[in-house]
């Protein structure tokens, strides 16, 4: 009853003190305003690009000063490292002018690689992922463009063109890029038509530096550099002699440049190659299917591996044991050495 009758003199004192109400309740409102716009601002933050699949393993190409490079080295970077499995180019082009049929319009245009759907899980409302980019003059239009420039009429299969060189076939819709670092577009389509928008980017000689923001997909593998520690001893013939034994998959052979010299892989997931100097100290021929070692392991050749140095290269060559497996069979990953060949990337080639 006491807290009853407090409540009703609370409210008669605020009925009767109305600026100090409207100070107090301005207050609270924006105070917990704000409360909520930091709250949603967090969330948008900590959620950027976190929908697609192969987050973990997409990089973009900067330096210490900004993100944006030349287009052209996608290409080179795809060619010299093996640790990258996909590149795709970007850049933006904003308020252009485009016609559809009599109308023109003001559009902002991205373009991009062939690639960009298999690093990128943005949504298609309508197109096939797989063929969506796969002509040069296929485009992709935003979902809100879509009912802007086609109110009435499906817009596949209609031609947007955007100058005199370039007309693009609508290809596919996507959902409008949202809580991304890449900006949202009203129409995207491939990159190697920058050749008709602004020609020094297509340019080989890595004119427009900046220009472009290229992201890098890792290559996915997966391995142990020495599953059986550093020196695997077997006693074959009565000599001892010390591996370096080795287990990857088929990407981690190509990202630490195994050259496969010989392969005898007759569907044997638990056979081995030997690196030459392997062949060398056991004195055994190279059409040797198997060979005994110590009592009891009938070691199966798989093939042969070109020699290459483990450590230093003031250290002897040492014999190697490598064994293929699938990527499901390892829980360790391969990383930091990409990051480290992108380090020696961007030293190498102007940004």
């Amino acid at each position: 009853m006491n807290n009853l009758l407090n409540f009703k003199s609370f409210l008669k004192f605020l009925s009767k003190n109305k600026s100090y109400t409207f100070i107090d309740i301005f207050g609270l409102s924006v105070s917990l305003m704000f409360v909520v716009l930091i709250a949603i601002y967090t969330k948008q933050e900590l959620t950027v690009d976190s929908y697609h699949e192969k987050k973990d393993r997409i990089y973009v190409l900067a330096n210490d000063e900004h993100l944006g490079t030349a287009y052209r080295i996608a290409d080179r970077m795809l060619e010299r490292y093996p640790e990258i499995e996909k590149v795709c180019a970007t850049t933006t082009r904003l308020q252009e002018p485009v016609t559809i049929g009599d109308v023109r319009l003001s559009a902002d245009l991205l373009l991009a690689d062939t690639t960009f759907f298999d690093l990128f899980d943005f949504e298609l409302i309508q197109g096939n992922k797989e063929r969506i980019l796969e002509a040069h003059n296929y485009a992709v239009i935003s979902e809100t463009f879509a009912r802007k420039a086609f109110p009435s009429t499906d817009p596949l299969g209609k031609m947007i063109r955007m100058n005199d060189s370039v007309h693009v076939v609508v290809n596919g819709i996507m959902r409008d890029i949202k809580n991304s670092a890449i900006p949202s577009c009203d129409i995207l389509f491939r990159m190697d038509n920058i050749k008709y928008f602004n020609p020094g980017m297509d340019s080989y000689e890595f004119d427009n530096t900046g220009s472009v923001l290229i992201f890098i997909l890792e290559a996915y593998a997966r391995g142990t550099p020495f599953d059986r520690g550093n020196n695997y001893t077997v006693v074959y013939n009565g000599k001892n002699i010390s591996f370096q034994a080795l287990v990857g998959d088929s990407a981690y052979f190509h990202m630490l440049g195994y050259e496969i010299l010989m392969d005898n892989n007759l569907g044997n997931p638990d056979g081995y190659y030997l690196n030459e100097q392997s062949f060398l100290e056991l004195e055994i021929a190279d059409d040797v299917p198997s060979i005994l070692i110590g009592e009891d392991w009938n070691l199966t050749i798989t093939g042969k591996v070109k020699d290459f140095q483990l450590r230093n290269i003031s250290y002897n060559k040492n014999p190697v044991l490598l064994q293929l497996k699938k990527v499901e069979d390892f829980s360790w990953e391969i990383r930091e050495q990409l990051i480290h060949r992108l380090k020696m990337c961007m030293n190498e080639f102007p940004g």
